[in-house]
């Protein structure tokens, strides 16, 4: 039946016998963990991205209202996807070439915490510690809680589950980072090219593990998906792909919102550029100091103005210089917008200070290419280009030690009325400084 003699026959067997189990041995090792399985979990519901963004989920509320605990709450994926690309469409490099040229404005903008406000998962761009004290966020359910692993670069959320006769796991790796971390981080993974929100986020102000912004204390929630408008506040840019609401060409993005968003896609402008380098006169790109008044304005406004009522157009579609509501529709009910980052200009234009100076934009109180945050006193010193000291109300009581800070009396720090975190039996309410610039009876009394 062989060919071979005995010896050598022998000598096969001996290797396989050592080689094959090693095999196997080292094929389990490098796993990045264990396989996503929902055998054995109960109130499991799958949903399509079209009816978790219709908010059709009665059925996880009992016959009361209430909302149901140890539900869990996974994506049913279309059955069609799309490989990935290995290109960067649309002219954009990403900040690390404008470097080339501009390196003192790239060293002090990387600092920024648009820079920050998504990133590659890593040990310096996570904020939520994986150590055993602090790895496990228990829940209102005694029966679900998640655990943050970590371990040869890669990072993942763990959902356990006890059906009461043992612990089953469900793995989901950290696939996205979004958030500079000045009020949390939340987190994004990858299935295929789909991109959806991980249960649980980081709130700075406990500096722990906490349940994602909406989502309930008690549940495991993995079905939201990603659409390119969350993007496209969180990134510069992301190629989409049609045919579904949160799908993208994975190799294709550029995170943080960085130099080309402000300034527009770079690939012109550093062509033309390498190939004159004695030109001084910038070809190919905008610079938002030279636009009108209020194309410079809409820059900011398309992440900072307020959630749009309608998209117009293809989300990363504006440019710098365009008119933004060829694009966006906003809501005219600019007294109904609440405090959030995403609604500082329309809280601003409702400011006197705003309304009365026709020249002044974002830039004229923050430069966006330095990292600022907190700092009261040069804030405060920028106030005083328009405003003299003994015009205050204050200043006959106070005096000159006003000069320091304008900020907490007229732009006071207020919770978020639209952002909830709910986590381990209680509520959160993130501060965030408003840009309604006024006089706030509730600060300036004492």
């Amino acid at each position: 039946m062989f060919s071979e003699s005995p010896s050598k026959l022998r000598k096969y067997l001996i290797m396989a016998a050592v080689c094959v189990p090693l095999a196997f041995a080292t094929a389990w090792w490098l796993q990045p963990g264990p396989q996503a399985t929902t055998s054995g979990l109960t109130n499991v519901y799958f949903l399509p991205a079209e009816t978790y963004m219709a908010g059709e989920v009665d059925f996880l509320r009992d016959e009361s209202g209430n909302a149901r605990i140890d539900s869990i709450l996974l994506p049913e994926l279309p059955q069609q996807n799309v490989a990935t690309s290995d290109f960067l469409s649309a002219g954009y490099l990403g900040a690390q070439t404008c470097a080339e040229c501009h390196q003192e404005y790239f060293d002090s903008f990387v600092k920024t915490s648009h820079f920050k406000t998504s990133a590659e998962p890593s040990d310096q761009s996570i904020l939520g510690a994986f150590d055993d004290a602090h790895r496990v966020l228990t829940t209102v359910s005694e029966n679900l809680r998640f655990e943050m692993l970590d371990g040869d670069g890669e990072f993942w959320q763990r959902l356990l589950y006890d059906d009461g006769q043992q612990t089953h796991g469900v793995e989901f790796q950290f696939g996205l980072v979004t958030g500079s971390g000045k009020v949390g981080q939340t987190y994004l993974y990858w299935q295929e090219s789909l991109l959806y929100q991980m249960h649980v986020s980081y709130l700075s102000v406990t500096d722990s593990w906490t349940n994602s912004p909406g989502y309930r204390d008690g549940t495991a929630d993995f079905a939201r998906p990603i659409p390119a408008l969350c993007l496209d506040c969180h990134a510069t840019y992301f190629e989409e792909v049609a045919g579904n609401i949160n799908q993208f060409q994975r190799d294709n993005y550029v995170l943080g919102v960085t130099c080309e968003k402000c300034h527009g896609p770079g690939r012109e402008h550093v062509a033309y550029h390498r190939d004159h380098p004695q030109e001084m006169t910038a070809h190919g790109i905008v610079n938002p100091a030279e636009l009108p008044t209020e194309r410079a304005i809409e820059v900011c406004q398309v992440c900072h103005g307020g959630t749009p009522v309608a998209m117009l157009q293809p989300a990363f579609s504006f440019r710098p210089g365009d008119r933004l509501d060829h694009f966006f529709t906003f809501s005219e009910n600019m007294q109904a917008t609440g405090v959030h980052s995403n609604s500082q200009l329309p809280r601003l234009r409702q400011s006197k200070c705003f309304q009365q100076s026709p020249d002044m934009t974002c830039t004229t109180c923050h430069a966006p290419h330095e990292f600022e945050r907190g700092d009261l006193q040069l804030f405060s010193q920028r106030c005083q280009n328009c405003h003299d000291l003994p015009d205050c109300g204050k200043f006959g009581e106070l005096g000159n030690t006003i000069a320091d800070n304008c900020i907490d009396c007229h732009m006071p720090s207020r919770e978020l009325e639209d952002i909830k975190i709910s986590s381990q039996g209680a509520d959160h309410a993130p501060l965030m400084r408003d840009h309604f610039i006024k006089v706030w009876p509730s600060t300036t009394a004492h």
